[in-house]
């Protein structure tokens, strides 16, 4: 059976690579990763801590989740501002909401 330390530190960023390990086979892809450290005060701190006790996950996947979905909100964002500042037409939310039905 491989070692599966060997096979992580014989990886570079972006490599891949099918090795026989356990019963099965497994395809490992190692991406690029970076350090963040960022202080939260208590209060946010309890309540990512209960999200993850009720959710069975640990806090930092629910932070690096969280982060990923805010910087794509961002992005849609400045999308959004670029079409209005372009003079494109644009639709309200509640039009929108009404057309497909959404609104209570």
């Amino acid at each position: 059976m491989a070692d599966p330390s060997q096979i992580y530190s014989s990886l570079k960023t972006s490599d891949s690579i099918d090795q026989r390990i356990g019963f099965g086979k497994c395809r490992c892809v190692i991406a690029e990763t970076r350090k963040l450290t960022i202080v939260i005060d208590s209060e946010l701190d309890d309540e990512l801590t209960s999200l993850a006790i009720a959710t069975g996950r640990d806090k930092l996947a629910l932070a690096r989740e969280a982060l990923a979905e805010w910087l794509e909100d961002q992005e849609d964002a400045r999308d959004a501002e670029t079409i209005i500042a372009q003079g494109n037409p644009t639709i309200p939310l509640e039009e929108v909401k009404r057309s497909l039905g959404l609104e209570r």
